[in-house]
């Protein structure tokens, strides 16, 4: 198996301060050795941007922040996603099935490009399955 991980799960694997930290983490620690996680620079920029918002940290004052982010990947075994080529024919795919106020652009993209990777698309977001019906989601639950 594939999964390509939303923000929405990634985020609270690496912060332990998360509502989600341990349902986040039961999941990635349950998915078996020889399957793959993976991210994407969309999901990898929301991270950044959480991490490194002040008041948090500015990352000019704290350069280790992407280096913890890393070894928390490392640990975790989630790797990066290349965009493949036919993502794009996916997302026009999936644009037209979709009423056009629920075409959220990032969600449409992610959905995608986890359809173009043959993976399944991982969040905690039920209303991305619900929009998506045909495409590969697994909802892992609410946030509280």
């Amino acid at each position: 198996m594939r999964y390509l991980l939303d923000v929405s799960v990634l985020w609270p694997i690496i912060d332990s301060d998360h509502s989600a930290h341990g349902p986040a983490l039961r999941w990635i620690d349950g998915v078996h050795s020889r399957d793959k996680v993976l991210y994407d620079v969309v999901v990898r920029m929301a991270i950044l941007r959480h991490f490194t918002r002040e008041p948090r940290v500015v990352l000019q004052d704290n350069p280790r922040v992407v280096q913890v982010i890393d070894e928390a990947l490392r640990y975790h075994r989630i790797e990066y996603a290349t965009e493949p080529p036919d993502v794009w024919e996916f997302h026009d795919r999936l644009l037209q099935s979709v009423p056009p106020r629920q075409a959220l652009n990032t969600d449409l993209y992610l959905v995608a490009l986890a359809t173009a990777l043959d993976a399944t698309f991982v969040t905690f977001d039920r209303a991305i399955a619900r929009r998506f019906p045909e495409a590969p989601v697994l909802t892992l639950g609410d946030v509280e």
